[in-house]
């Protein structure tokens, strides 16, 4: 399937419902001329041509979606030519001012952020998620996308990452964290909800949440090595019980002197969840009881346009996101 996408189509991901209600711009124009997106948490898949033609039904991912994808194909190829052309490339007037809020801020690092499922073996050490972790209603296909990676960003203004380097750097002494990065990184990264809910866990935490700090652990005229540590206590009320998540954090950090610039940026947060995820509904799905979760971060070095997509966390009010207080 991936190959017939590559070959066959342009792929286009977008926000169902801020294209079809919220933005007023010749993008979002073309998604309600074509009423090809729902407006639901689970999302939908459908095949449009250039011209403004919906070409399929609007569906749900799942089973069949090769044969969906090939009834597209084949609705495009019955179109006439002209139509199957792809139209004028130029501008069709600006961008709606809110979905200018939420491209990459000049100067800003970006991080992947991967969330991932994880159980226990019968010695207590960790696996990867496997079916019989989950809800017993969950089925084998859930299941195992239950247990993948789920993926975000995360982005840390300019000033924020300068401010991670110390100005004289020494082997072995602590420098403190800008409160910032450590109020982002709580209430929006380290949420067990992502990849299963369109919802945010801990966006109220307090600095208080966790402690973070930061040593500087080798120092030459070539680059700067520091080690990031420290730990959250991440809770809110919730609708069937308290939501928890306490992991340890630990990353290694390289800035490169001569470029200015992080060359590494690992981080990874280890720790048990309960009460989580939750789905749309605020409804704890599809895990009951505590388990561990593991929440990965990487440096993206040279961000591709599909690697400056903004974070869930700067979905709703990105000024909150880069600006926490």
């Amino acid at each position: 399937m991936v190959a017939l996408l590559r070959e066959k189509f342009v792929c286009v991901a977008v926000d169902a419902r801020r294209e079809s209600g919220q933005f007023q711009d010749a993008d979002a124009e073309f998604i309600r001329a074509t009423d090809c997106v729902t407006k639901t948490a689970a999302g939908s898949v459908c095949v449009v041509s250039a011209g403004g033609k919906r070409l399929t039904s609007v569906g749900g991912p799942g089973e069949g979606m090769i044969r969906f994808l090939n009834a597209g194909l084949k609705a495009w190829s019955e179109l006439p030519e002209a139509d199957r052309k792809a139209g004028p490339s130029e501008a069709s007037g600006p961008a709606d001012p809110k979905r200018a809020a939420l491209e990459l801020p000049p100067g800003a690092l970006v991080l992947r952020v991967f969330n991932r499922q994880l159980g226990r073996d019968e010695k207590g050490e960790l696996r990867y998620a496997l079916p019989e972790d989950f809800i017993p209603k969950t089925s084998p296909k859930q299941a195992e996308r239950y247990a993948e990676a789920h993926n975000d960003f995360m982005w840390i203004p300019e000033a924020e990452w300068k401010a991670l380097v110390p100005a004289e750097p020494r082997k072995g002494e602590a420098h403190p964290v800008p409160a910032s990065f450590a109020l982002r990184l709580f209430r929006f990264h380290l949420d067990p909800c992502r990849g299963f809910s369109e919802g945010a866990a801990f966006t109220r935490s307090k600095a208080d949440a966790g402690r973070l700090s930061l040593t500087v652990q080798e120092a030459d005229p070539a680059k700067v090595s520091l080690r990031l540590e420290g730990s959250a206590s991440l809770r809110e009320n919730g609708r069937e019980e308290p939501s928890v998540y306490e992991p340890a954090l630990l990353g290694f950090l390289e800035f490169d002197l001569a470029r200015k610039a992080f060359i590494r940026f690992d981080l990874v947060a280890l720790g048990t969840a309960s009460g989580l995820p939750r789905d749309a509904n605020g409804v704890v799905t599809p895990r009951k009881g505590p388990y561990p979760l593991g929440i990965a971060f990487e440096l993206v070095p040279d961000p591709a346009p599909a690697e400056r997509l903004h974070p869930r966390g700067a979905r709703d009010n990105p000024a909150a996101y880069l600006d926490p207080r």
